[in-house]
């Protein structure tokens, strides 16, 4: 594949391959290899821009450019979109519909049945800020995230933290 590096920090890279190299299911398969490759942690490609984002072990580095130089689109065109998870078929109104209900269907429940439920759908948000923290050693958007969900939750201020948990999840449904 035909690429420069456009950014680079240390256990992140930033691609840019020329526009059209690959289309958005192509894209999908792109960021899915990437991931299985030895110290890629994440890989998204985006088709609109031609910008491949990869978050990689710093020892890596150098495995995952190697492994980005050989693929073409005779490799990542094989791979069907029936092998990648298809959210093409999921409509922002729908997906908002539902978020939605789930709000009202949580405001039904008892009190100690929505504070168990918070704290559910806090968890992996709690988890991934402090595995970065403590993993990376750096403080990014999850550990400010958990930051104000474990402040939240200390405080035992649950609808604050509920707040939270649906704005990140509206946040994650828009990007």
């Amino acid at each position: 594949m035909i690429f420069r590096v456009a950014h680079e920090l240390p256990g992140r890279l930033r691609l840019r391959c020329p526009v059209g190299s690959f289309t958005k299911e192509e894209g999908r398969a792109i960021g899915a290899l990437l991931e299985t490759q030895p110290g890629v942690q994440s890989a998204i490609a985006s088709f609109a821009t031609g910008s491949i984002l990869i978050h990689h072990d710093e020892c890596a580095r150098e495995g995952v450019l190697a492994a980005v130089r050989v693929m073409d689109r005779s490799f990542y065109g094989q791979i069907g979109s029936s092998l990648l998870p298809d959210v093409s078929g999921e409509s922002l109104g729908g997906s908002l519909a539902s978020m939605l209900g789930g709000v009202i269907f949580r405001a039904a429940l008892p009190g100690a049945v929505r504070y168990a439920v918070t704290f559910w759908r806090a968890a992996p948000l709690l988890l991934k800020g402090i595995k970065s923290l403590l993993c990376k050693g750096r403080v990014n958007v999850s550990v400010l995230d958990a930051s104000a969900l474990g402040v939240s939750l200390i405080r035992r201020d649950f609808k604050t933290a509920a707040v939270i948990t649906t704005l990140l999840a509206l946040g994650d449904l828009l990007e």
